[in-house]
Order: C-alpha cells, then sequence, then structure tokens
C-alpha cells in the first residue's frame, strides 16, 4: 500500500492511498474522513486481494490531536512550503560533455515488473524483476541483449509468510548482490543476499509491524490504535559497513535501516523531516565520504514535484541541499541517476508534463492517478549540478514507470516498466 499526503500550510488536505492496482482517494477535515472516489486502472501488478487489515487503515484516527493543533501555529514543515512557491523554472544552462549512443532497446521476456540490471564486479549484468508476485533473477546476456532470460526464483512465498513481494531494490556491493523487498500487506520487509552465481546466500526478516511515534510523523492511527512503518516504498544503498534500507516516512523523508555484509540491523534512524522533507520515489547514490539522495517532492503525478540532491556524510549527517530541476506544473518523480567519470550527473525520472499546481487541490479527474504512469525523461547535470539537458526516452504513446539506472563501463543501462511489461535500455557513452 502506497499512502502519499497532499499538504497545504499545515491541514493534510488529501491522502491518496494505492494497494495493488485499486486508487483510493481519501479526502479529510479536522473531524472526519470520507473516501469519494475509487477507480482501478490497469493492473500493474497481479490483483491484490485486499486483506482486513488494509481495510482498516483506510479508517485512520489521529494519534495526538494537541500536537496536531499546535503544528498549525508552529508547523515545522512552513518554511519547505514557503520556499517550494518560490521555487522558479530550472534554466538548461550546464554545458553537456559527452554525447551517447543507443545500442539497444526492447521489451524484456519474462520480467513483468520492476526491472533492475545491475552489474557486479566481474563485468556481468544480473537483472532482477517481479513476476506472480515473487523475485526472479537471471544473467543479461551483453552480447545478445534480446536473448532470452534464463530466470531463477530467488525467495517463494512460503518463506516470507504466505504473502507475495510487491516492490523490490537491487545493488551489488561487497562481492554480493543485496536486495530488499516488502510484502504485499506493506507491513513487512526482507532483505536478501545473492552471490555473483545467484545462488541465495541469506534471506533475513528485517521489518515487522514496525510502530511509529510522533517523532516519525505519525500524526494518524490504524484501527490497533497506533502507526507502523509502510514497507513497500523503499529505497537501498550499499555502504562500506554493508547496505542500508530507506523506506518512505510522510511528511519526513525515510526511515533508515542500516545492516552489516550479514543483514543483521545495526542502526535505524530517520533522514529528512523540515526543510529536509522529501517524497517516496527518491534513491540515493553512495559517493566518497558519504551519500547524494535524489530527493523528489512527490511520488504523486497529481501535484507538481521537482528533485533536490541532499547531500549526508558517511554517518547520514545532513552536509548541503542543491536544487536540481523544478519545472511550473510538472511532475518529476521516481527518479534514479549515476555519476560519470567526469563528474556529471545522469537521473532518469518518471516525468508529467501537465500536473496540478504546488499546493492545489487536484481535479476530480486526477484523483486516481497518484503514482500513474508518464514519461521517462533524462536530466544531464554538469559536474557543477547545473541542468544541461533534458530528454524523452520513452514512447509517448504508453505509460511508463519506475526507471532504475546503472552503469557498467562506458554503457549506461536503464531499464523502465509500461503495464505489463519492462523494456531495457542500452547506451553508450562517447
Amino acid at each position: 500500500m502506497k499512502k502519499e499526503f497532499l499538504i497545504v500550510g499545515s491541514v493534510f488536505v488529501a491522502a491518496v492511498l494505492v494497494v495493488g492496482g485499486v486508487y483510493v482517494f481519501a479526502e479529510f477535515s479536522e473531524g472526519e474522513q470520507e473516501v469519494v472516489d475509487v477507480r482501478e486502472e490497469e493492473d500493474v501488478h497481479e490483483e491484490l486481494s485486499l486483506s482486513e487489515d488494509i481495510e482498516e487503515d483506510f479508517k485512520e484516527e489521529r494519534i495526538d490531536e494537541e500536537f496536531f493543533d499546535e503544528a498549525g501555529e508552529n508547523d515545522p514543515m512552513r518554511e519547505l512550503f514557503e520556499r517550494q512557491r518560490a521555487y522558479t523554472d530550472t534554466e538548461i544552462s550546464g554545458d553537456v560533455t559527452f554525447s551517447t549512443k543507443t545500442l539497444y532497446e526492447d521489451p524484456v521476456s519474462g520480467a513483468n515488473i520492476w526491472l533492475f540490471a545491475v552489474p557486479d564486479d566481474t563485468g556481468r549484468v544480473i537483472m532482477s524483476t517481479e513476476k506472480g508476485q515473487v523475485i526472479y533473477m537471471a544473467e543479461l546476456d551483453l552480447e545478445n541483449p534480446g536473448a532470452t532470460p534464463d530466470w531463477k526464483q530467488m525467495v517463494s512465498k512460503s518463506e516470507i509468510g504466505n504473502q507475495g513481494i510487491a516492490d523490490h531494490w537491487h545493488v551489488f556491493d561487497h562481492g554480493f548482490h543485496y536486495l530488499v523487498f516488502s510484502q504485499t500487506q506493506a507491513n513487512s520487509a526482507y532483505m536478501m543476499k545473492v552471490d555473483t552465481d545467484l545462488n541465495r546466500v541469506d534471506l533475513e526478516h528485517i521489518v515487522d509491524n514496525y510502530p511509529l511515534d510522533e517523532n516519525d510523523g505519525a500524526l494518524y492511527a490504524n484501527s490497533e490504535g497506533g502507526a507502523r512503518l509502510i514497507t513497500n516504498d523503499m529505497f537501498l544503498v550499499a555502504e562500506p559497513a554493508g547496505v542500508t534500507a530507506g523506506f518512505f516516512l510522510p511528511g519526513i523523508g525515510h526511515k533508515l535501516f542500516r545492516a552489516d555484509t550479514n543483514l543483521d540491523v545495526y542502526d535505524v534512524m530517520n533522514i529528512g523531516g523540515g526543510v529536509l522533507s522529501h517524497g517516496n520515489g527518491s534513491s540515493v547514490i553512495p559517493v566518497d565520504g558519504g551519500f547524494h539522495l535524489l530527493a523528489s517532492d512527490s511520488i504523486t503525478e497529481v501535484t507538481q514535484s521537482g528533485v533536490r540532491l541532499l547531500a549526508f556524510d558517511k554517518d547520514w549527517n545532513f552536509v548541503s541541499e542543491d536544487m536540481l530541476v523544478n519545472f511550473d506544473r510538472q511532475s518529476i518523480g521516481m527518479v534514479s541517476g549515476v555519476y560519470l567519470d567526469d563528474g556529471s550527473l545522469v537521473m532518469h525520472a518518471r516525468t508529467s508534463l501537465d500536473a496540478p499546481a504546488r499546493g492545489a487541490q487536484p481535479s476530480f479527474e486526477d484523483k486516481g492517478n497518484s503514482d500513474a504512469g508518464a514519461l521517462i525523461a533524462r536530466y544531464v547535470f554538469d559536474p557543477d549540478l547545473n541542468l544541461a539537458s533534458i530528454d524523452f526516452i520513452s514512447d509517448e504513446s504508453k505509460q511508463a514507470y519506475r526507471p532504475h539506472t546503472s552503469l557498467l563501463g562506458n554503457a549506461l543501462i536503464v531499464g523502465w516498466d509500461y503495464v505489463g511489461t519492462t523494456v531495457l535500455r542500452i547506451d553508450e557513452i562517447e
């Protein structure tokens, strides 16, 4: 279940909740909650049944009325909202220092949703995808990318509480592939470690009904009177000591679960909040001495959203902020990127060119499209993070989702979804 809050001032105006392929738009006032529109779109996952637990989440109650009232007088988000309203369109002022030539672009056989193509330290590229609500992995034939992959199932539903998988992330470091994924009920998450021959080495249950409080921005309670971490919006990034999974915290940013190479979690912390608050659909690039978070304002397509670069040191202390891209009435989210050798940043994002203005309540027609598809755009930034170019690389006649970016030598690799299939594109950097 994906949950996104649209906030004007200090009042929650609307929430878009997504469960499987069903979009529910709920409007809130001070004392009531009403579901006003439910619609289905083409199923992106196989159809999921709503558990009673998730259905009850639609009937949320505020945890702390006093805290909510005080937020109107001393709202920690106020400065962020004021800054966002003052944003101007990003100028294309940088210099592109390279050119690209497309070597391959085609659907990937047997990959239904969520395509990652991740290089290892031997020069191979390993893909991961989801089908039948489980994860499969296979090696990409770099000499013949169109060859049908030899997919291997990596986990079964019986190993994860007889539930399916909804959303995952995949990185390679420390000699192994690491994946994080959520159960379909979105209250439980696992990490998986896989060797270069695609043998599963370890599987650990790292999140299980993790409780949230006011420090996590938990202003609403579920039917049991508490709030829990929603696990199906995440990123994964390699660290010197292991890997870190970040799960989305509405109104704040992400809750990090830092694990060593044996998948033992040794630290849990939040990043974001106040002017550093950011949305789901963000991702992280490891850099010397720390991390660069490509922080989208929101994953929802029904509001204007830009992308900032938030820099953190190796201990996840905030260092600096740069605005990367923002355009009036465009929604830029689901971001991922890589740095090239000369310091240029290549970022891919799902981009809608006709989003409601920032802070505006979406129209009735928009309410079902919380994280719907749009176009996949390639944004190139020079080493000083000046925007240098924008190219739209997906089929404009189709709705595209979830771009994931990687780099192998001079090969720029990106995978994304259309409804029911995935696409792999390889460009040569010249």
